[in-house]
């Protein structure tokens, strides 16, 4: 009789021991998950970056591109530009981009001008290889910024995407020079020619009829009339 309740003490011992074994591993468990999650979060980097902005005047830059030396917006007053840039020469998705350019550029109203921190060589080599492929007689320019310089003063060099090169920008600039819309794409992702081609021509009709457009607003609409809205800066050449 006695072994039987020593035996029913054990017992019970043994499956509160566990209990409180169990308990205290979740709560201990679950504790250390939320102070690791916190400590990530903590040191999380934060890294802040100068870019020009929207209505300001585009920064102004001496050019060395492939279709030749200008001086950047001056050569271009009088004309939408779209001023993108792209992190490297002769990858996969950056030349699903200059295909997609290539091909787009005569549906769009604006003088194409893209940029990277490649060589002007590597640049010429991969624009011809990427014509004939697409059987696309014009190019656009592609400058060459091997110093960075212009990359980094348009804000195209994002530290904690890549130290190095640049991501994917996209700046929409009027005739008078003037920063009118900016696009930021990460490195992985390549942009949508649709979406690029629908925002220059809504920023060309807000500008021409002081008007604005609404969500999915499609090429060919109407914009709206807003009594209250006035653009800060007048994208008229006239």
């Amino acid at each position: 009789m006695l072994t039987k309740n020593l035996k029913g003490k054990t017992v019970g011992l043994t499956v509160v021991f566990l209990r409180f074994c169990v308990f205290w591993g979740f709560s201990l468990g679950f504790g250390f998950s939320l102070f690791t999650t916190s400590a990530s979060l903590i040191s999380a980097e934060t890294a802040y970056i100068s870019i020009p902005s929207v209505n300001s005047a585009a920064p102004a830059f001496q050019a060395v591109s492939t279709e030749g030396d200008f001086d950047f917006p001056e050569s271009f007053k009088g004309r939408w530009v779209v001023l993108f840039s792209f992190p490297n020469v002769f990858t996969p998705l950056c030349s699903t981009e200059i295909k997609a350019f290539l091909k787009e550029q005569k549906h769009l109203d604006a003088m194409i001008l893209g940029i990277s921190g490649n060589d002007l060589d590597q640049h010429a080599d991969w624009i011809k290889s990427l014509q004939k492929e697409t059987k696309v007689e014009k190019a656009f320019p592609l400058i060459s910024d091997p110093d960075k310089k212009i990359l980094k003063e348009y804000g195209m060099i994002h530290p904690l995407e890549n130290k190095q090169k640049a991501l994917r920008a996209v700046y929409f600039i009027d005739p008078n020079g003037i920063i009118r819309a900016i696009f930021f794409y990460p490195m992985f992702n390549g942009r949508s020619l649709k979406e690029i081609g629908r925002l220059l021509a809504a920023l060309q009709l807000s500008c021409r009829e002081n008007k604005t457009t609404p969500a999915d607003w499609k090429i060919g609409d109407k914009g709206l009339d807003c009594p209250q809205c006035k653009l800060e800066k007048s994208c008229s050449t006239h």
